[in-house]
């Protein structure tokens, strides 16, 4: 897996929920020309997820991205499972997961992600299935490197060993919440 850098940019707040047509586009050129500056300045990671935005965080990344040619220079983390409060507390399962980097990937407009983070853990969901699923992704090509965002230390521990079982190379990142 190539180095994580040292400085990740946070798109979190970039894009819209609405479609690219009914987006403000002055707010959608000021984003792109911030992704610029942020390359230029020497940024060359970025941290995305699909929920941020419903996706629209992904779509608008992946514009800028095409059209820039710049798949090649940068490191693209992107998180998947992350949970619909109330409705699905739980989207860890290895059809969630799949179902959320593959949409990733299309959003983006990439066939693989450099790092890919199971977002926001459920204490209660089985490891076994989602190492499962980042092992087919990682023999697919799709990832090349895994690892969790705001998981507890005896959760990391346990998918760890789930892991090396199934042989998954070893979790390259722990992203927890400030």
């Amino acid at each position: 897996m190539p180095v994580i850098p040292p400085v990740v940019a946070g798109t979190a707040r970039l894009g819209s929920v609405l479609p690219a047509p009914l987006a403000r586009s002055s707010r959608r050129d000021q984003e792109l020309r911030r992704l610029d500056a942020l390359v230029e300045a020497g940024c060359s990671a970025f941290d995305l997820a699909a929920s941020y935005q419903l996706g629209g965080t992904e779509r608008l990344f992946g514009q800028w991205l095409s059209s820039r040619g710049l798949r090649d220079r940068v490191f693209l983390v992107d998180k998947g499972g992350h949970p619909y409060p109330g409705i699905r507390p739980n989207r860890l399962g290895a059809a969630a997961l799949a179902a959320d980097l593959h949409a990733s990937l299309r959003r983006l407009g990439v066939e693989r992600l450099d790092l890919y983070l199971l977002h926001r853990d459920f204490p209660g969901a089985p490891i076994e299935p989602m190492v499962r699923m980042l092992a087919a992704a990682h023999r697919e090509g799709k990832i090349h490197g895994w690892g969790v965002s705001n998981w507890s230390v005896p959760r990391i521990e346990a998918i760890q060993v789930a892991a090396r079982a199934e042989g998954l190379p070893a979790m390259a990142a722990s992203s927890p919440q400030l």
